[in-house]
């Protein structure tokens, strides 16, 4: 463990992990600046699919339905 004035020294911005339409939107670029904050977006998919943290929450088996298991945070992982 680091010392605690490191640990003060090494204090980073909060990230927002969005999905694709967010990222296409820009809505959170809009009321969360940098450097105070840091949106992270899904991968640009080349067959034009749902990106993974939409599926992670909105499908039948997400984490919307109550579902915390290894799939949904197995789609935000390749988020």
């Amino acid at each position: 463990m680091l010392p605690r004035h490191e640990l003060d020294q090494k204090t980073h911005a909060p990230e927002v992990l969005t999905s694709d339409y967010m990222r296409d939107e820009r809505s959170f670029e809009r009321y969360f600046a940098a450097p105070e904050t840091k949106v992270l977006h899904p991968l640009p998919h080349a067959s034009g699919d749902v990106d993974p943290v939409t599926i992670s929450f909105y499908d039948e088996e997400g984490i919307k339905s109550g579902n915390l298991g290894e799939r949904p945070a197995g789609l935000l992982r390749q988020a």
